[in-house]
């Protein structure tokens, strides 16, 4: 699943390698290759998370690497400098895409192991929102593997691998506000 993506310009691209040692640092993480399109020569590498898989460029022409529990950022303009941050909700399958919000603040992706739909403020790489998928209560793993939004962007469909099934989420706020009673 792990697949070359170009820049806007299509001059440059990346790819992400899963092969140990790519990377200098720790916990099995990779390397990113940056290549020249008309060449194809590497131009540039950076450390990025382990196990990358889905790659997608953002409409700010920075490229997002999915990996085994981490989302990396590298930006096209220096591409020799990533941003890896690494989360303990879980990991997704290998397959797993990357949904990005239209301004760009957001990115979506599934957590197969723990049955999450997550959204991650690409801004401050902070979680934002984890929303549980699949069987209710949660009793077995449904391994929630890919995710596709409908045109007007109002529903969500995640796809859960092991039970075959679909889920489809709104967007909902519930609001609590304290009633002051004066006798």
């Amino acid at each position: 699943y792990n697949k070359p993506v170009l820049n806007q310009e299509e001059t440059i691209g990346l790819i992400g390698s899963q092969d140990a040692g790519t990377s200098s640092l720790a916990c099995g993480s990779n390397a990113a290759f940056v290549f020249d399109v008309s060449t194809g020569n590497i131009i540039a590498d950076t450390d990025i998370g382990c196990t990358p898989a889905y790659t997608t460029l953002l409409p700010t022409n920075t490229w997002a690497i999915l990996g085994q529990g981490n989302l990396s950022l590298v930006h096209t303009w220096s591409p020799d400098l990533s941003i890896v941050n690494m989360y303990g909700l879980g990991t997704p399958l290998a397959s797993a895409n990357v949904l990005i919000s239209p301004d760009a603040k957001y990115a979506y992706y599934t957590l197969s192991s723990s049955d999450l739909l997550v959204q991650q403020d690409i801004g401050t790489m902070g979680i934002v929102g984890a929303y549980r998928v699949g069987d209710d209560p949660d009793e077995v793993n449904d391994q929630a593997s890919s995710l596709a939004v409908t045109p007007d962007l109002k529903t969500m469909a995640v796809l859960n691998f092991a039970s075959n099934e679909v889920d489809l989420l709104v967007d909902n706020t519930v609001l609590r506000q304290t009633k002051y009673l004066s006798y």
